[in-house]
């Protein structure tokens, strides 16, 4: 199936746009409400992104990974206040993580509302949620008015794409839509913190360095 689908995206044109462009938004709609993934920069490093509430759209993108279902990706939410409407903050020092930390380059992982959202959900019951610090993810969530697969713009396995040439050479021809800022911002990828028990659990390091700031944080309380 992933074989096929990519061959099927090798047929298409791709376009490269810049975010400064005034028609940016509106071509990043066009392609999301007709389901297909785009690449977009963010405040760390590429995404590969598609509406999360279509289920073929998240299947396509899963299928240009080369991921499984099983393996769920985070969701891009405009503002820190949607998160309850997604998920579960159970505790009390999630919430100060959570208002400390976001808007930026942390997904946080919590107790699902939601239980059955292939490829967002998992197993566990637990969904990952970014809420972007960058300026032109956050206008796309705000005007496409629904929740954006987050994951990073690279084959499975693969290492993130940093910069424009990058990108072009991993996904061009196979997304519609390759959109990037004037300038390249090089950075790690979002650090992914489990807040859904007692205390958290840096899953994934990356552009914040929390594991030293989590354990003074526990020590004074």
């Amino acid at each position: 199936m992933i074989a096929k689908t990519m061959n099927a995206a090798m047929n298409c044109q791709t376009l490269l746009l810049s975010t400064d462009a005034a028609e940016a938004v509106t071509t990043a709609m066009d392609h999301l409400q007709l389901g297909e993934p785009i690449i977009i920069p963010t405040e760390t490093v590429f995404g590969i992104t598609a509406n999360a509430e279509r289920e073929d759209a998240v299947r396509r993108l899963f299928e240009l990974k080369g991921r499984d279902l099983t393996q769920p990706s985070a969701i891009f939410l405009p503002e820190i206040g949607d998160i309850d409407r997604y998920a579960l903050i159970e505790h009390d020092y999630a919430r100060e993580i959570i208002s400390e930390y976001l808007p930026g380059p942390l997904t946080v992982v919590l107790s699902a509302k939601v239980k059955q959202w292939p490829g967002v959900v998992g197993d566990d019951g637990k969904i990952g949620i970014r809420v972007s610090s960058d300026k032109f993810v956050r206008t796309l969530l705000e005007e496409f008015g629904r929740p954006l697969l987050a994951t990073s713009a690279n084959r499975s396995g693969g290492d993130e794409c940093l910069s424009l040439a990058e990108v072009k050479t991993e996904f061009e021809s196979l997304v519609p839509l390759i959109l990037y800022h004037q300038e390249e911002r090089l950075a790690q990828a979002s650090t992914v913190v489990d807040l859904s028990g007692r205390q958290p659990r840096v899953l994934r390091r990356g552009a914040l360095d929390l594991q030293a700031r989590f354990a003074s944080w526990f020590k004074e309380r």
